[in-house]
């Protein structure tokens, strides 16, 4: 689907108001909740990276995102480097007057070796401003909203 359903967005909702209790403000939750999605596929699937970047378009449209991107990759590591190289093949890492971020989830390879070569990998599909970040667990930060990723890049 590429619309995340409402049992989704029920839960995504609960744990918002769980997490975040009665700080949260009802106009800010729902303004995030109409802007939530995610689309299912393949990681090798082609097709679906040129879909993606019609559907962005779309998103754009309708939210006024001004064309930036921001792609959260918590699967495998071994999946990053292809994911990252599918994006760039799509023309997502383009940063023309827009900015393109992609963030991976840990672990950062398996090894020294392995997280040297994904670094490697990763660095010949990004332009010279994008940035590849490993986040920093918080679970409580990421429940609140307030997570953001460490101003130091995994690239560096």
């Amino acid at each position: 689907s590429s619309d995340v359903c409402s049992s989704d967005l029920k839960k995504v909702s609960d744990d918002m108001r769980h997490y975040a209790g009665n700080e949260i403000d009802a106009d800010i939750a729902e303004w995030f909740l109409k802007r939530l999605y995610y689309i299912t596929a393949e990681f090798d699937d082609k097709n679906v990276y040129e879909q993606l970047k019609t559907y962005l378009e779309k998103v754009d449209h309708d939210h006024s995102t001004h064309g930036n991107y921001f792609f959260y990759l918590a699967t495998a590591p071994r999946f990053f480097g292809p994911i990252v190289e599918q994006l760039a093949k799509a023309g997502l890492m383009e940063e023309n007057q827009h900015w393109r971020r992609v963030v991976v989830e840990k672990p950062f390879g398996h090894d020294l070796e392995s997280a040297k070569a994904l670094n490697s990998q990763l660095k010949r599909q990004l332009v010279p401003r994008s940035r590849v970040h490993a986040p920093v667990r918080n679970p409580l930060r990421q429940h609140l909203g307030r997570y953001s990723p460490p101003s130091n890049s995994a690239t560096n």
